[in-house]
């Protein structure tokens, strides 16, 4: 990737990869995690301890690129309980438009578009989702809330654990 440079194909996908895997529980990857009993803490140490030491600064800059914002469709900005609820909602709305969408999954899981168009495309898909589930709210934890958000200004904060 260093060869090629972090803006070409490869790069690009590369660096929203690592972005997307690290972005579940960053605390975990970026700062001392809390606290929490593990096989696997010395192997995640050894990655952080690595990781800050050869790719922090450089892998900051590229992520950047990717900050959720309102000029463009993020899928850090795009979460849900479970994929198969985001598939349901977009076939079910498929069929009360009478038309289907030209988006897959794997479309909304990238922030990389074949042109304005498919991104916007994003944004409706993933708001309309949303609005679906907005309306007919789980109770998660003692609450209603919606199993799918489109936030690209990080409002919502994300689900917790």
């Amino acid at each position: 990737m260093r060869g090629e440079g972090a803006g070409g194909r490869i790069g690009t996908r590369s660096v929203e990869a690592m972005l997307n895997g690290l972005s579940p529980d960053a605390r975990a990857f970026v700062r001392d995690a809390p606290a929490a009993p593990s096989p696997y803490e010395s192997e995640r140490a050894e990655f952080c301890d690595l990781f800050r030491a050869a790719h922090a600064g450089s892998c900051w800059r590229e992520f950047e690129r990717y900050r959720p914002s309102t000029a463009a469709y993020s899928p850090l900005s795009f979460f849900f309980n479970f994929s198969h609820n985001v598939v349901k909602g977009a076939v079910v709305d498929a069929l009360l438009r009478g038309t289907p969408w030209t988006l897959t999954l794997n479309d909304l899981l990238t922030g990389i578009s074949r042109g304005a168009e498919e991104n916007a495309d994003k944004e409706a898909l993933a708001t309309t989702l949303m609005g679906y589930a907005r309306a007919n709210p789980h109770q998660i934890r003692g609450r209603l809330m919606p199993v799918i958000v489109y936030d690209p200004c990080g409002l919502a904060g994300g689900p917790s654990p």
